[in-house]
């Protein structure tokens, strides 16, 4: 048994990262019957929530009749929406046994494989296939890989047998070859799906961000880029920009004590601020020290009140009109 996991192991350990043999042991599932194929029965091949670790699994079956060769495809996908219910290493191969009973042991030849899936980060789907002449008698198809433990962990598909002419035709090898791009074409549209409703979750997130943000919006359409373009204003370029100002401003008001902020507005790259001040000569001394600092800073609107003073200050780069 060591010898058959070893030879399959220095097969794949190029590409695919499987655990060591020693932790690795077939596990016989079921019986496919003689010639079995997906048209009378899907899926042939099942196996869900699998236990953490490496496991290595195998689907017995006969192949018998016809002209002696027999066109054999096995196929097993893994479709995972978080990295728990991910497989790594995930392969497939079929081999031949002397009879059903002994298959398992040592004495196993690989005759097709393995054929591997390529891991992507989740959400996604891997596929791995097989597909190939083989004369009559007893075979088994393996699924491979390492769980990664999550309850999601799982994957199914199927074994085909077709009996082939002693000598194929290439009518045969062409739909094979069909076969096998309709494969890889549902493989990628399955991936796609996942990925399309992945992306469908966060721009419904930034909708929503976007209608807590901008409480007065009431259009959402292209929520995403008018977000965008919204950080855009805030991050601000060649320090404009509402977060330049108001760092700016920050500054300023920490050498004139007694000022207070009461109210706050941001358009078209200026920033105004209702101010309170013990007098006008404290917001006078704010607006001197801001342009000082190379901003350009106008006193607006500026009163008397009970206790104190108010005014507007208008917070600009320097040049903007």
């Amino acid at each position: 048994m060591k010898f058959r996991i070893a030879l399959l192991t220095g097969l794949i350990c190029a590409a695919l990262p499987v655990a060591p043999a020693s932790a690795n042991t077939v596990n016989i599932i079921a019986n496919l019957g003689v010639n079995p194929t997906s048209i009378t029965s899907a899926p042939l091949v099942v196996h869900t929530a699998i236990a953490a670790g490496a496991f290595q699994d195998a689907y017995t079956f006969t192949v018998a009749g016809g002209s002696g060769s027999f066109i054999t495809t096995g196929v097993a996908s893994n479709t995972y929406a978080d990295s728990f219910s991910q497989i790594a290493g995930f392969n497939v191969s079929i081999w031949h046994c002397a009879s059903l009973a002994t298959c398992g042991t040592a004495a196993d030849v690989l005759v097709l494989g393995p054929g591997a899936g390529i891991l992507a980060p989740p959400p996604g789907s891997q596929f791995a296939s097989v597909s190939g002449l083989v004369p009559a008698g007893a075979y088994y198809f393996d699924v491979a890989g390492v769980a990664s433990g999550g309850l999601g962990a799982a994957y199914n598909g199927s074994v085909d047998t077709v009996g082939a002419p002693a000598i194929p035709e290439p009518e045969t090898y062409a739909m094979l070859l069909a076969g096998l791009v309709v494969l890889h074409a549902v493989g990628k549209g399955a991936e796609l799906f996942m990925l399309k409703r992945a992306e469908g979750k966060v721009d419904a997130s930034i909708e929503q961000a976007f209608k807590a943000a901008m409480p007065g919006e009431n259009n959402l359409t292209n929520a995403r880029r008018r977000m965008e373009s919204k950080l855009v204003v805030v991050r601000g370029s060649g320090g404009s920009g509402l977060l330049p100002a108001l760092g700016a401003f920050a500054e300023a008001r920490n050498s004139v004590p007694g000022t207070a902020v009461q109210a706050m507005s941001f358009h078209d790259g200026a920033l105004v601020l209702k101010m309170s001040a013990p007098d006008a000569d404290a917001l006078d001394r704010l607006s001197q020290i801001l342009r000082s600092s190379g901003w350009q800073a106008d006193l607006q609107g500026s009163n008397v009140t009970n206790g104190g003073y108010e005014g507007r200050i208008q917070i600009r780069p320097l040049g903007a009109s």
